[in-house]
Formats: C-alpha cells, structure tokens, sequence
C-alpha cells in the first residue's frame, strides 16, 4: 500500500498552463506600455534575448585571465504560437497588415474583421508575457518595440486556426509587474 505524499498548493501551477500573453499597441516605437488585451489561446513561444559579450584582450599585470569585458551587440527574437479567437484578433491583425476595419453584424458577440495591406512603419507593440517558474509564481516579460518579421496562418478541418508570429523586439525587461 502506498500512502500518498502531501499535496503542496500553488498560487499558480508551476507548468506553462498558468502562461499568459497580453499585448497593447504602443504609442511610439519603443516606448512600452501596460498591456490590457490578453490572448486566451497561447500554444508556445521562444521569445528571448541574447546578448554578446565581448571579451577583453588586453594584458593585466599579475593576472593569467582577462576577466574584463563588456555586453555587445543584442538581438531579441522568438516565435509566438497561438490559436486564434476572435475577441484579440484585429490588434494582431493591425500589426500584420496595417488597416482594419471591424463590424458587428448586429447577430451578437460576432464580428467581421477586414484587413487591407498598410503601411506598417510607424506600429509596434508591447508584449508581455507571464512565464511560470517551479515554485508556481508567473513571472513577466516585457518586451517593447516589437514588430512581427513574418507570420504564418495554419487551419485544418474541425480544428482552429493557429497564428505563428515571428517577433522581434527593441528591448526586454523583468521588472515590470504582471499585468491581469
């Protein structure tokens, strides 16, 4: 007979079903803002940055290793996988197509979204992403200035339809408290 172990109760799951993505459509590029619309169908996403160090090689006297450097050049870029519902979409679709026009057909919570190609110079989005850590405690990620480099639209018979964006941002921080 195995007895069970006590159970440990989370704010959050530790596990990305307490993930989360909210996004808002900024101002002026780079210039974050707090996010107010959430997806409610994130699959995955790689977002992340990556920094170069660039190391010294300058020669210090009484040392065998260069222990000087300084952070180089930086890229943050990912992907973002979501299943597409209709409340969130027409931001999204601003920042893929640059105009949209949305109605209500006066049948409801149904709306008919239609995008026409636009100029998308001067749009950007912040993005905030809530990342679970192992203790259950969702953890934000911002990112600002983001554009999306391409996208793709997936749909197959009785399944919905998946969206991947191909994100790049200005910059990424931590200490942004998490939205709700």
């Amino acid at each position: 007979i195995r007895v069970p172990e006590p159970c440990t109760v989370y704010a959050a799951a530790p596990s990305g079903i307490a993930g989360q993505i909210g996004f808002k459509s900024e101002t002026s590029w780079g210039l974050a803002v707090t996010v107010d619309t959430f997806h409610p169908g994130l699959v995955s996403e790689s977002l992340k940055q990556d920094i170069v160090r660039v190391e010294s090689r300058g020669i210090r006297a009484g040392r065998r290793v260069s222990h000087t450097w300084k952070e180089g050049g930086k890229t943050i870029s990912g992907d973002i996988n979501l299943e597409l519902f209709e409340t969130p979409t027409a931001t999204l679709l601003t920042h893929l197509f640059g105009t949209v026009t949305s109605s209500n057909g006066g049948s409801g919570s149904l709306y008919t979204h239609t995008a026409t190609p636009g100029t998308l110079t001067s749009k950007s989005l912040t993005i905030q992403i809530g990342r679970p850590d192992i203790a259950g405690t969702v953890q934000p990620f911002t990112y600002d200035g983001c554009k999306f480099s391409g996208w793709t639209l997936s749909c197959a018979a009785g399944e919905i339809p998946t969206l991947t964006l191909n994100v790049t941002a200005e910059s990424e921080t931590t200490a942004t408290t998490l939205a709700a």
